[in-house]
């Protein structure tokens, strides 16, 4: 991902937040006032939430978790890619690889890719 949201994502400090980390916020003796005169809408957000807001009020914890971790676990991932079930298609794949390698190494590391990949190891 490119631009403004890049990786990783991370909970916030404050109001259910999720950040981006970048610059350290500035420092400014009326910075704990979020109307602050001094600062950038960008340097507020900075120094309210602890890092670039990403979204706010996201108040379910599970939710808030599943979200940062999938955006963390796509990092580099084209969103064309992933918008097309790449990951789907993966798991797919590696599923079919388990059930077709013989026993051995190989399909130990096939067998690790699946287990990794949320998916009980077929017997």
């Amino acid at each position: 991902m490119s631009g403004r949201y890049g990786e990783p994502w991370r909970a916030g400090r404050s109001y259910a937040s999720v950040i981006v980390d970048g610059e350290e916020p500035p420092v400014c003796p009326r910075c704990f006032a979020y109307d602050c005169p001094n600062h950038t809408d960008a340097e507020r957000d900075r120094i309210v939430y602890g890092g670039g807001l990403v979204a706010e009020s996201v108040f379910d914890e599970d939710k808030r978790r599943r979200l940062i971790a999938a955006v963390n676990a796509c990092a580099g991932l084209p969103t064309e890619a992933l918008e097309s079930g790449v990951i789907a298609r993966m798991r797919e794949l590696v599923t079919a690889l388990v059930n077709g390698v013989p026993d051995g190494p190989a399909r130990e590391v096939a067998r690790a890719i699946h287990a990794a990949l949320g998916r009980a190891p077929t017997p």
